[in-house]
């Protein structure tokens, strides 16, 4: 039989366990966020993108909140790590692998951090992003202009509007 009794600390649960060592783990992060540079939907925060992270220019980047410096901050898209970056400060920004693509729909990414000789935490509280590879990127029309008229072709020079 196994009995377990936990306790808080400034690092997080613990918990004691009669057939291990005192396990600390690291308290999860407070929040996650899709910033606005990968959320290509019609706005920078309705966490809607094209990008899907099949290759390094189809990454995503996420703001994850209440971490802790030294921490391993670690991004996963319905349980299947995607990203991590080592925190410097309470809020961390997290570059995802450009490795696992995620499929169109709506995937649940959270994190999770490592302190340094810690567990690592439990899921952050989740966000629901929703990858979508129709969206086609819109055209717009440049109009150009010519400044310098008067002179010689080889001297103009365009300028686009």
């Amino acid at each position: 039989m196994t009995y377990t009794s936990g306790f808080n600390s400034y690092y997080g649960y613990g918990r004691i366990n009669a057939n291990a060592a005192l396990q600390r783990i690291t308290a999860a992060p407070t929040g996650v966020d899709l910033l606005a540079a990968t959320d290509t939907g019609s706005s920078s925060y309705d966490n809607i993108t094209n990008r899907d992270n099949s290759s390094a220019a189809k990454n995503l980047q996420f703001s994850v909140t209440g971490t802790i410096a030294g921490a391993t901050i670690s991004i996963y898209s319905d349980g299947t790590f995607i990203g991590s970056q080592v925190a410097t400060g309470t809020t961390t920004t997290v570059t995802t692998n450009g490795s696992v693509d995620l499929p169109d729909g709506v995937r649940s990414i959270t994190a999770r951090q490592t302190g340094v000789g810690l567990f690592e935490s439990g899921n952050s509280p989740a966000l629901n992003v929703t990858i979508d590879t129709t969206i086609v990127a819109t055209i717009v029309d440049v109009s150009l202009i010519r400044i310098g008229a008067g002179q010689p072709d080889d001297h103009l020079i365009w300028a686009a509007l």
